[in-house]
């Protein structure tokens, strides 16, 4: 059929047909309303989900920052003075009777 059209000089069907093909693959092509509303909707609750992600990193850069002053306050280990032990009594050893 196309070799038909090609050898008959009537390049005219062949372009309505590319014309025809084009329009209707590009209206095919195009996304429906309720897709273009979800990933609206999608992108918003991406950008929530964002903040809520960055207001969660500062809280918990905070709280260890806290938690960091509340161990070298209370938990740290201080330098410990040298122990020095008691003199122990001298015990004489048991003689035998």
């Amino acid at each position: 059929m196309i070799n038909s059209l090609i050898k008959g000089g009537s390049m005219r069907y062949l372009l309505a047909f590319f014309l025809v093909f084009t329009i209707l693959l590009f209206f095919n092509c195009q996304p429906g309303q309720q897709i273009t509303q979800q990933i609206d909707k999608l992108n918003t609750e991406i950008k929530e989900l964002k903040e809520k992600v960055n207001l969660l990193s500062a809280t918990l850069d905070s709280l260890k920052s806290a938690y960091e002053e509340h161990y070298n306050q209370f938990h740290a280990k201080k330098p410990a003075a040298p122990k020095v032990k008691p003199p122990t009594p001298k015990v004489k050893p048991p003689t035998r009777k």
